[in-house]
């Protein structure tokens, strides 16, 4: 049998070749394996006739028919191998019949059938394995490419589609150099490609963070680039992982750093910009000052409230207060603008009464005069006498010490006003243990009642009156702003005669 045990032998060479793919044989390959079949058969024929041994060469065909064809084609040629040599064990050899040589067959035929059940197996596992394998390469976000060890790219996932721009063409890049789908450099202009054919090269990995993909469209994307080998001689996986999300945030995080930095030293010089804007009040024989103000912005602590409180040469006391339109740096600046201009007419010594239409005449003469309402007091602590005159302003509160209000109301017109000044002075006397209550209109306001705000205000200012330790404005602003909806700088000056 040399003729039948050559093509044996070089149909399960071919099978053992075909076997490291272990995938189904289509087209040209599938008529071949028909073709290879009946050789096959014919030459057993042939070898029946010659050496009347047909019998154990159809249980070789079969089993080589096993390497072969499926299980249900195996199974048809078997039961034909059988049939066949029974007749043939008769017909040819009948000197030589014996169950041993159907036996040959029929083991034959149960060694092909195995095999082939086998093989289809392992097409059905492989087969799955490679469409698993398949769907886990489609939901991969990051970038994936196979490349061989010629530097040739062997399949890509979706997602490096994407990344590197090719979705104007169809995509598929197999086969394609590498270096012409995937362009990557350092942030620093470095190609890094050749480090990439290097590594495949040299079987050994690569990983480079803060890579640039470019894309061919223009433009890049920042990436990390990693790459792994695989088994000796199988090539390499490129992995590309789109990082600029990671990016954006380390900047959006870089950005609130700076912005919070930014808002602490704001609010360092805030702090410093509102001492200066509210500074301590004079040491006054038998009086006793106290200051709160609350800005409508916590993050903006200046606006358009301000006060003064300074000892005239004659021994007076000068008060003031000023509420300019708005609440930013230019009220602040306008505001420091009237309180220095008073306080050198007070010092020259403009009467109380003149104080408002002089400062106004002063600043029209010097271009628009800023909007603002002041009141201005004069207070001798040696006998309690208490002079007011208003520019527009709220009137303020005398308590008594036995908690009677009474309203200090004199008519004007603020700065910047039509007619600006005051149009009466209203005099009376701070007598021991009484308190002089100035501020301003975000104290009534708050809830949009300025009546209802200033009779809350009386009735908490006499509750409070007994209570002398540092810190009455501050009560006072709590117990009037109580869940009140502040949107005006508050300001509180209070002056207390102290009895002796």
């Amino acid at each position: 049998m040399p003729l039948v045990t050559a093509v044996v032998a070089a149909a399960v060479g071919a099978r053992a070749r075909r076997g490291r793919r272990l995938v189904p044989l289509t087209g040209v390959a599938r008529w071949g394996r028909v073709l290879a079949l009946v050789a096959l058969f014919a030459l057993a024929a042939v070898d029946a006739l010659t050496d009347l041994v047909l019998v154990s060469t159809l249980g070789v065909v079969v089993v080589v028919a096993g390497l072969l064809a499926s299980p249900r084609t195996v199974a048809v040629l078997g039961g034909v191998a059988l049939a066949l040599a029974a007749v043939l064990a008769v017909i040819l050899e009948p000197a030589q019949s014996s169950p041993l040589r159907l036996a040959n067959v029929a083991v034959g035929v149960g060694i092909a059938l195995a095999s082939a059940t086998a093989r289809a197996q392992r097409i059905r596992d492989v087969e799955r394995l490679r469409r698993r394998d398949a769907a886990l390469l489609r939901s991969i976000g990051d970038a994936i490419l196979g490349v061989d060890a010629a530097g040739r790219v062997t399949f890509t996932n979706p997602a490096a589609v994407r990344l590197l721009g090719l979705e104007r063409g169809d995509g598929d890049v197999t086969g394609r150099p590498v270096d012409d789908v995937l362009a990557v450099r350092t942030a620093g202009g470095e190609d890094l490609r050749a480090a990439v054919r290097a590594a495949v090269a040299a079987e050994q990995p690569l990983d480079r963070t803060g890579a640039l993909v470019v894309r061919p469209q223009g433009g890049t994307v920042p990436v990390d680039l990693v790459v792994q080998p695989l088994v000796e001689g199988e090539g390499a996986v490129l992995s590309l992982r789109d990082v600029s999300a990671r990016d954006r945030a380390a900047r959006d995080r870089e950005r609130l750093l700076r912005l919070e930095l930014q808002d602490v030293e704001q609010r360092r010089v805030l702090r410093a910009l509102e001492q200066a804007l509210l500074p301590a009040t004079p040491q006054v024989a038998r009086t006793a000052f106290d200051v709160t103000y609350l800005p409508a912005d916590v993050h903006a602590p200046s606006g358009g409230d301000l006060y003064d409180v300074h000892v005239l040469p004659d021994g007076r006391v000068h008060l003031l207060v000023v509420d300019v339109v708005g609440h930013d740096v230019a009220s602040t600046r306008d505001a420091l603008r009237i309180q220095h201009l008073i306080r050198a007419l007070a010092l020259t010594g403009t009467p109380v009464g003149r104080l408002v239409a002089d400062a106004d005449r002063l600043l029209a003469a010097a271009g628009d005069p800023p909007m603002a309402t002041v009141l201005a007091a004069a207070y001798d602590p040696e006998t309690g006498a208490l002079e007011v005159a208003s520019g527009g302003h709220p009137p303020a509160l005398l308590v008594s010490p036995g908690g009677a209000t009474r309203w200090l109301e004199a008519e004007g017109r603020g700065i910047g006003f039509p007619m600006a000044g005051s149009a009466d002075v209203v005099r009376t006397v701070l007598v021991p243990g009484a308190l002089l209550v100035l501020y301003t209109d975000g104290l009534v306001e708050a809830e949009h009642d300025i009546v209802a705000g200033l009779d809350r205000l009386a009735a908490h200012a006499a509750r409070l009156r007994g209570d002398d330790r540092p810190g009455w404005t501050d009560r006072l602003a709590a117990a009037q702003l109580d869940d009140a909806q502040r949107r005006d700088d508050t300001l509180i000056l209070a002056v207390r005669r102290l009895p002796g």
